[in-house]
Order: structure tokens, then sequence, then C-alpha cells
């Protein structure tokens, strides 16, 4: 039996409306238990400000202060937050959305459209060390420097993700944590890198090593952030070394201010000596040019 054009149009568009599905919103935190050490690392305060006023390179400095790359390199929560260190949330929606590369399931697009981290920062547990290690520069010679960068060793974080179902279940969306807990991480040389840091795993709120990690809070991270402890033998012998030649450096800048000023004061005063002579010179009256009235009295 032929099927009438009518009736091809109503089997579209009962079709139609039945693939228009509703959209809603779903929501799930997870508690996440790094699986090792989380490297913190940010622009630079002295990047920042070259960028925004342009580099500053006839201005003497130290090349490195590592105290200040320390406090220059970790996020601060906000002060409402239990911590008084933070992570960004975007981080965190960028492992997921990686990991999609390695899950032929999913789209790497889809999951930037739908699946999402509400909070801007995220609450960061665990003690911060000041640490130092060797890096490779960017320039074509990739020469070596020394960067000193906020590390915790233990950490742990609550994240919420929302997602949309009906395209997303949450058993998915955990899935998609987990797996991106396992193969990208987050912070300095993570898994995605190459690396083998910043990588987590989801436990359960009540898990004893994740329950330890939440002891080193706000006032037991802001007390390790004011007087920060080198993490490792290396970065300590490396603090040690600068302190004393930074003191050095500061005498060997004072010394120079010193004599750049006194220098400065001898310029001054010659300058003003010749300027009074100068006017002495101009105020002293017209020599006689001998002979004259005198000569001529004598005479007579």
């Amino acid at each position: 039996m032929a099927t009438t054009k009518t009736q091809q149009t109503t089997k579209q568009q009962e079709l139609t409306e039945k693939d228009i599905v509703t959209f809603s919103e779903g929501s799930v935190t997870v508690h996440l238990l790094g699986t090792s050490g989380l490297w913190i690392n940010r622009m630079s305060k002295k990047a920042r400000e070259s960028l925004l006023m342009g580099s500053k390179r006839d201005r003497l400095e130290l090349k490195h202060d590592m105290r200040e790359e320390f406090h220059s390199s970790y996020i601060e929560a906000e002060p409402d937050m239990p911590t008084a260190l933070a992570f960004l949330g975007d981080a965190f929606k960028g492992a997921v959305v990686e990991v999609a590369a390695d899950m032929p399931a999913v789209t790497k697009a889809s999951i930037e459209r739908l699946v999402s981290v509400p909070d801007e920062r995220i609450a960061l547990y665990g003690k911060p060390y000041l640490r130092a290690s060797v890096v490779r520069c960017a320039d074509r010679n990739q020469t070596p420097d020394i960067r000193t960068r906020t590390y915790l060793p233990k950490w742990a974080a609550k994240v919420t993700f929302d997602y949309v179902r009906p395209k997303f279940k949450m058993t998915t969306v955990l899935t998609l944590i987990g797996n991106a807990g396992l193969t990208i991480g987050i912070g300095d040389w993570r898994r995605q890198k190459g690396g083998r840091f910043g990588g987590w795993r989801v436990v359960t709120q009540d898990n004893p090593e994740y329950l330890e990690v939440l002891t080193q809070a706000r006032d037991a991270q802001a007390a390790a952030m004011a007087e920060p402890e080198p993490f490792d033998e290396e970065t300590r012998e490396l603090l040690q070394y600068f302190d004393v030649a930074s003191r050095a450096w500061v005498i060997e800048q004072q010394e120079k201010a010193r004599k750049a000023e006194e220098k400065a004061r001898k310029a001054e005063e010659k300058k003003a000596a010749a300027a009074a002579a100068a006017l002495a010179k101009q105020e002293a009256p017209p020599k006689g040019k001998g002979g004259g009235n005198g000569s001529g009295a004598r005479n007579r």
C-alpha cells in the first residue's frame, strides 16, 4: 500500500517531536585526593608588571628572589573560604575536557558545552612548601634556570561539576573526572605534559587520608605561608645560599649607591665653587693700568 504525502509529513512531525527532549541540569560534588604532589604556579608579579608597564632593563636587581617567587606562585583563597590557598575551577574542567582525547565515546566540544565547574576558585587543602627546581627556559638554547614555586606533597579538594541531562549521566561525569585525575591532572609538570604530578582519585568524604589532608586548612596554611619551609635538602641549600648572597648583594648595592651619592655631591660642590668664582670675578672692581694721577703728583 502506497504511503501518501500527508502520512509521510505526519510521521516526520511525530519523529521530530519525539527526538526533541527537555534538558535539565544535574550536579555532582566529588572529593578529590591527590595521588601525586601538586606544583602551584601562576605568572609572577614581575612578569605581570612588565606586561602592564613595560620592562625595566636599566634597573639593577636580583635575578631571583626565592621568597618573593614563592609568594607570587600561589593563588589566595577568598576570605570566606575554609582555606588560605585556592586553585582555579577552570583547571579541573580543563582536565575533564582534555581526557576526551582518550575516550572515543565523547568529544571535547560536547564536554566544553555540557559540563562546567561553577566555582571560580576551589578551596585547596594541604600544607604548602617552598620548592626550587632546575627548569629549561623557552628560548632556542633552552637555557637552564632556577624556579621557586609552591608545592603541596599532599593535597585535597572538593569540586562541584554541573552537567546537562540527559546528554550526560552522573556515572559518565564521575568516570570522566576519575580518568582526568589518572591521565591529565592539574598544575605544573602534570601528567598531561609528560610529568608525574597533579593527579587525583575520587574518594568518599569519610576517607581517612582525605580527612587527614583536610586538617591543613586556613590557619595551618597561613602559618606555613608566612614562614615557608623548604621541601627538600636541595631547596634548603639553595635558600641558605640565596640568603647569604642576597645580603651581600644588598650591601654591594648600598655601597654603589653611597659612592654614586658621594660623586654627585662632589660634582655639585665643584659646580657651586665654579659658579661662586665666576660671580666673584664679575663683581670685582677693574684694576688700574699703572702710571696715572698718582705718579704724576710725585713727579711734581
